[in-house]
């Protein structure tokens, strides 16, 4: 299911495709977040949980190989998946979570199909909107002071 971490309750957010999202599947229990964190083994689980906060001190996106999906490494002007040896990449969403269910908090990393899902917009579109914003703030600020 990827990185878990009981001590921390740290666990990672993964889509799979294989039942289409049915929470009353056998395959998938809807459990929380102090259940889960009991489990022994690793496993796929429903958690009904509210996000509360957004880690902004780790990064929110990476590079990652369009053919596989894993992260690339810089390569000149270019990037290089040591995986698939492609250099084609894309930006992705990575975003760490506080959550809180009622019985317990929890950190969660969300990936990006469910970040996508959420904004309704790529990492490659909201670093675009963010670099837009920060040169009209900038604009804004030389204004004033010039004024």
């Amino acid at each position: 299911m990827g990185e878990r971490s009981v001590q921390g309750l740290s666990f990672t957010i993964t889509s799979d495709n294989s039942n289409d999202g049915d929470i009353a599947s056998e395959q998938q229990e809807l459990l929380t977040i102090e259940e889960l964190s009991k489990l022994q083994e690793d496993g796929k689980h429903w958690v009904h949980e509210e996000i509360v906060a957004i880690d902004s001190h780790k990064d929110w996106s990476y590079a990652s190989c369009i053919g596989c999906n894993r992260k690339v490494s810089p390569n000149g002007d270019s990037f290089l998946c040591v995986s698939c040896s492609s250099n084609d990449a894309v930006l992705r969403y990575k975003v760490n979570v506080r959550v809180v269910d009622g019985t317990t908090h929890a950190s969660f990393l969300l990936w990006d199909r469910e970040v996508s899902c959420l904004l309704g917009k790529s990492a490659a579109s909201l670093k675009e909107q963010i670099s837009r914003f920060k040169k009209r703030a900038e604009t804004l600020r030389e204004t004033r002071l010039s004024a």
